[in-house]
Order: structure tokens, then sequence, then C-alpha cells
């Protein structure tokens, strides 16, 4: 075996062993109107993705923080929000900030009174969080629409889900923003553990000739 392609080898198994990045996703990543549909929405290489969602910018007549956030309108028009990391990387989510949508209500589309978190777990199972919204939002006025939530045992992620609810049943509207991430353990691909194995017989095999 060469020392090249040992190294190239060495080089695979280092690039399969990398890791979410800590970041705090704002939604910042679209800019214009600030108020354009989305079924997919990509931040620090996160993907978000439901048949209906919108990237809003700060307005009187949505939930406001003075930044743009991700809203999910539901009442039958959007799904749950779910969220994956793009490199098929595990992560966790510490904490986020969460509010309804619009202010004084819209006819077809009721604001959640809960948002509903689900986390599935690397290796099987989930984790379930069922945030109460407290109703109180103005838009861009002094009211502090957004709630922080520190959330517990959402770690070791291969995904999770965005779910806002109504207290009568059924589903109502949600707006996301900066949601805090932490490094996990990337989740090799079968070719990246195939890289992995030759790097490490090259390896032997180098020794062993120097011997």
């Amino acid at each position: 075996m060469s020392k090249h392609l040992v190294r190239c080898a060495a080089l695979a198994l280092g690039l399969s062993a990398l890791s979410a990045q800590a970041a705090v996703i704002g939604f910042e990543g679209i800019s214009g109107d600030g108020n354009p549909i989305v079924t997919s929405y990509s931040e620090a290489g996160f993907v978000f993705s439901s048949s209906h969602m919108h990237v809003v910018a700060p307005s009187i007549a949505l939930a406001s923080n003075g930044t743009q956030s991700l809203v999910e309108e539901a009442g039958g028009l959007g799904g749950p929000i779910t969220m994956t990391h793009g490199g098929g990387a595990t992560f966790s989510i510490s904490s986020l900030d969460a509010a309804e949508v619009f202010v004084g209500g819209s006819a077809g589309f009721p604001n959640a009174s809960i948002l509903r978190v689900v986390g599935t777990l690397f290796g099987g199972g989930t984790v379930t969080a069922d945030l109460a919204l407290d109703g109180v939002l103005d838009g861009t006025g002094g009211a502090a629409d957004f709630q922080h939530f520190v959330l517990s045992g959402f770690d070791n992620l291969v995904s999770v889900t965005f779910s806002g609810l109504l207290a009568t049943g059924g589903t109502g509207g949600i707006s996301l923003d900066n949601i805090s991430t932490d490094p996990g353990t990337n989740v090799p691909e079968p070719g990246s553990l195939a890289l992995a194995g030759l790097g490490l017989l090259a390896a032997a095999g180098l020794r062993r000739t120097r011997r």
C-alpha cells in the first residue's frame, strides 16, 4: 500500500467522524419579502420540512420577536414541521423559542395552545414534550410574543417533529425561532464504513512492510 493511499483512507475516516456543530437556528437565511411559502428550509446543516411553511419577517399581524421566524399555519393547510441533520448526524436540542401565529386569530387557521415536540432517538424510541403557549401576542408591539422553553432529554436524536395542537383537538398554528442545537455523532453510511475499514487495513499493511 502506498503512503498516499494510507493518507487518503485516514482522511476519509476522519471525515466520517465529523459531528453536527453547535448552532442557534434563527431562520434568517431567506431574504426578500420575508414571507415565502416553503416546503424545505436549510440552515447550519439542518433541514426543516413540511407540506406548507412560511419564513416570516417581523409583522404587526403575526407573533414577533423582532427577527424572522418559521411558521406552520396548520388548520388543514400544513402538517408538522420535521427537523433532521442534512449530513446524517445525530444531534441534541437544548432550547427553543415558540409562539402562536396570528394576532387576534385568523379564520380557518386557529392558533395552537400546545406545541408538541417529539424527538426520534438514534437506536429507537422517542422523547416528547408538550409546551403550553400563553396566548400573549401583539405583533411588533411591547408584549413578549415568543416564550423561551428549555428541553430535557432531547439528545442523540435523528429527527424532531414540531406540531401545534388545540386544547379541543385538531391542529393549530405555531411559530419557531432560536432553536439551540448541540453536536452529536455522525451516523456513517455503509460507504463511509468501507472507506474507514480500507484505511485501517492499509495502515496495518504499511506497518508490516516496515518491520
